[in-house]
């Protein structure tokens, strides 16, 4: 399952569209391209080990102190729970693609709404408590990293679709 540019949003929608603006769908977690956002996919490419690996090097870049260690393990735990449930949703999602009537498949997606509220409500409180751990120095990159969010947050268009580089509708 994948997106297959920028523009994605959250996927490929209600009726199944492809291509830039369709909604609902792989975009978040599997599209191609820009448009991620600053999700977990966003900032490690969404490919296996990936999250590890950036999590990995974003620890290295804010110089996690011992002392800090608890609030980063937290954070990182909420995000490598998030990335597992979201790829397991849209495993179910691409199985049940294309089946099911519309009302059937809208619920599908009011749920994964639910669920993705629940996640960034996680998400907000993992990264408040890591963000007052940190130093000033470290909040300035952190600032920078996530663009005043978490992993998680961001949907919708990102750089390139208007306007930025390689963007459309110029």
């Amino acid at each position: 399952m994948g997106g297959y540019g920028p523009g994605y949003g959250m996927g490929p929608g209600m009726m199944g569209g492809y291509g830039p603006g369709y909604g609902m769908g792989p975009g978040m977690m599997g599209g191609y391209g820009p448009g991620h956002g600053m999700r977990p996919q966003g900032m490690f490419n969404g490919y296996p080990g990936n999250v590890e690996n950036g999590l990995a090097a974003l620890k290295a870049e804010l110089g996690i102190t011992a002392e800090q260690d608890s609030a980063w393990q937290a954070f990182t735990k909420n995000a490598e729970r998030q990335n597992e449930n979201r790829q397991a949703w849209f495993a179910r999602m691409h199985e049940a693609r294309g089946t099911g009537s519309l009302p059937e498949r809208l619920a599908q997606q009011t749920e994964f709404m639910k669920q993705r509220q629940a996640e960034m409500e996680a998400n907000a409180a993992a990264l408040k408590d890591l963000y007052a751990a940190l130093t000033p120095e470290q909040k300035a990159i952190a600032d920078q990293r996530f663009g005043g969010f978490g992993p998680g947050y961001g949907m919708g268009y990102g750089r390139g679709y208007r306007g930025g580089p390689g963007g459309r509708f110029r």
